[in-house]
Formats: C-alpha cells, sequence, structure tokens
C-alpha cells in the first residue's frame, strides 16, 4: 500500500471511528500533532485518549527507513507524564490496531496497555475466525452490537 493512501485510510478511519463514537455520546477531536494531543491531557477535560496511530523511532526493521523522516518519533518525557497523570486521574485509554508498536522505547507504554508489540517475538499469527462476545450489553456504547464473529490474523 503506498504511504500516502495509508495515510488517508487512516485519517478516514479515525473519522468512522469518531462518528460511532458520536453516536454513543462520546465526543472525539481529531489529532494528528501527538505531542499536542497528550499536551491536552493535561487540561483534565479529556475523559478518554484514543491512539490509533503508528509513531515509534522506527529503528527495528529496515523497511521502515523510507519513512523515519515524516513519522518516527520518541515521545517526550511531558507527554508520557501527560498519559500517566491521565491514566491516575482516572481517564480512559482506547488503544487501537497499531497503537502497541507505539512509544517502543518506553516501557510505560506497554504498562498501560497490558502489552506491546515485541520486535523479534510478537507476528501475526495465521488468520483465523475470532467468536467476540459481548460482555456488557447493557452498556451504551454496545447498544444494539450482538456477538459476532470476525476473521483476521
Amino acid at each position: 500500500m503506498h504511504h500516502a493512501h495509508a495515510a488517508s485510510t487512516a485519517a478516514a478511519t479515525a473519522a468512522a471511528l469518531a462518528a460511532s463514537l458520536a453516536e454513543c455520546g462520546i465526543r472525539s477531536e481529531l489529532e494528528t500533532d501527538v505531542e499536542a494531543a497528550f499536551a491536552r491531557l493535561g487540561s483534565g477535560d479529556v475523559d478518554m485518549l484514543t491512539v490509533y496511530a503508528l509513531r515509534w523511532r522506527m529503528l527495528d526493521h529496515p523497511k521502515y527507513i523510507p519513512f523515519r523522516d515524516r513519522w518516527a518519533m520518541t515521545l517526550s518525557d511531558p507527554g508520557r507524564a501527560a498519559i500517566e497523570q491521565h491514566v491516575a486521574r482516572g481517564g480512559a485509554v482506547l488503544a487501537l490496531h497499531t497503537a502497541v508498536i507505539c512509544f517502543g522505547d518506553w516501557p510505560g507504554w506497554g504498562n498501560i496497555l497490558g502489552g506491546r508489540w515485541a520486535w523479534g517475538q510478537s507476528f501475526h499469527p495465521p488468520e483465523q475466525r475470532v467468536h467476540v462476545r459481548v460482555a456488557a450489553p447493557t452498556h451504551p456504547i454496545c447498544d444494539g452490537v450482538e456477538d459476532f464473529v470476525v476473521t483476521d490474523e
């Protein structure tokens, strides 16, 4: 996939996610500047941090060399502190897809998520069918959602 297409696909997916959350009364603000987004956490008016990104040092595999100049990053100490403070005050974190790869030089991110991508250990397993059970069917975000099957890696 061409990287520009991937970026536009990611933007469309982020917008679709924001629209889905809006149906549940959750207002989202999309931010592409990672540090700016985390700086906003300090305001205390953010209930949930959603990370749908692929931002890390990109030193782990040569195939990322062409993308380093634009996308590689190391999260700043204030950014890390903002996330930790958000979680400490009870703020939610929704980490989607490649968020587990983000901020690979910060062990705290894996601790917050409860897991992370480990280069040389993590992998995409063969495609399989996964049965998803809606555990909280009465929660507003699950309104109308029934158990389902997804086929993915």
